[in-house]
């Protein structure tokens, strides 16, 4: 008998499980659109307030510069998102 037990795994977690990205609405008629979506709610989240519009534009251009060599949406999307998770305004220094 083993004196250690495991943590229950029963839980919201298992559930629901988060989504790489959100789905797409019919509303965003255009990969660009869409990762302006994207990027201007991530953004405000990881800012902890809004993204104004000039931040969103200055990432949608490495979004540009990705979609150009990327095939995928999903994966020239990482681009812009990495910038936002190294910015100043996200991290605290």
């Amino acid at each position: 008998m083993s004196l250690l037990r495991s943590p229950p795994t029963a839980g919201p977690a298992d559930s629901v499980r988060p989504h790489s990205l959100p789905p797409r609405d019919a509303s965003a008629t255009d990969d660009r659109e869409y990762a302006r979506r994207v990027l201007k709610r991530f953004m405000s989240l990881a800012y902890r307030r809004l993204a104004t519009d000039d931040e969103v534009a200055e990432k949608l251009k490495l979004f540009d510069l990705a979609r150009a060599e990327q095939s995928s949406l999903s994966q020239a999307l990482k681009t812009p998102l990495v910038a936002v998770l190294v910015s100043p305004n996200f991290l605290y220094l």
